[in-house]
């Protein structure tokens, strides 16, 4: 059995159960009582979600908005939606297990995902409005400085696209710092003092001042100078929307908490305009 309980409302627990702490919540807890082997057990719940964590990042990116969010790809680096899947898991391992384990989740997302879990008893939930409010705004002022980053780089940049012409051939880079002027990539070595009439493009990660560095070989040009400011500026409303069916099934409160996360940022607006940006090139 699992005891659910948020950081505040910890009164009345028994001491000598074992207990465990997700998504970063802070305890007094005994350290000697936390769970054993935890690491352990999380990467074999891990291993056990890759199937289900597959099969919903298919299902969430169907929609056009879904196709430019982290979550669907399925990838631990950028979204941390498997990871709350394999904790999810974990507590549905321990909840169907004879002993008791207390169990200390301060996300209202993930705390209500699992209070699902046959066997859990949980107790109050941690409020949701304002954590939402707070990821909505944090998204809506991100989208705003991403929008017009992206417009202002447009037009320094604008003038580099004369240093590429139509049909030139081009590498596609990062700006990686060890780049230079001298027919040096970072990631492709001596390719274009090898090949002097190959063109360097800039990715939209790239820092403009240094893009503009690079630029003075009359080779290297940047993704963003091909991108409309005016296009840029309507990314303030760029937001993952997800459809109905996406919250449907048994992680829906997982998937509910990824798309507050992610449109809490301008990842989104990002993808899109570098999409936006190579489209013109």
């Amino acid at each position: 059995m699992v005891v659910l309980r948020h950081a505040g409302d910890l009164s009345g627990i028994d001491e000598r159960i074992h207990w465990l702490a997700i998504t970063g919540t802070v305890t007094t807890l005994d350290k000697a009582r936390q769970l054993p082997r935890l690491g352990e057990r999380l990467e074999t719940a891990f291993d056990g979600i890759r199937e289900d964590w597959w099969a919903l990042g298919h299902k969430l990116g169907q929609t056009p908005s879904g196709r430019l969010a982290h979550a669907p790809t399925a990838a631990a680096y950028n979204c941390d939606l498997g990871l709350m899947m394999a904790w999810t898991r974990l507590v549905e391992n321990i909840a169907a297990g004879p002993d008791t384990c207390l169990v200390v989740c301060d996300d209202p997302w993930v705390f209500r995902q699992l209070s699902n879990i046959d066997g859990v008893t949980a107790g109050s939930s941690p409020g949701l409005f304002a954590a939402s409010l707070k990821w909505m705004l944090r998204g809506f002022l991100a989208r705003t400085r991403f929008a017009v980053r992206a417009a202002l780089a447009s037009l320094m940049l604008r003038s580099t696209r004369k240093n590429i012409g139509n049909g030139d051939a081009s590498i596609i880079v990062y700006g990686h710092p060890d780049s230079n002027t001298d027919g040096h990539d970072a990631y492709f070595g001596p390719l274009m003092k090898e090949i002097p009439d190959l063109k360097r493009l800039m990715h939209t990660d790239a820092d403009v001042g240094f893009t503009q560095c690079l630029a003075a070989d009359g080779r290297t040009a940047g993704l963003h100078g091909w991108g409309s400011p005016l296009f840029a500026l309507g990314y303030i409303f760029q937001r993952w929307k997800p459809v109905a069916e996406d919250f449907a099934g048994v992680f829906s409160w997982l998937v509910r908490r990824a798309v507050a996360k992610e449109n809490a940022t301008a990842a989104i607006a990002s993808n899109s305009w570098q999409i936006h940006c190579q489209d013109r090139w």
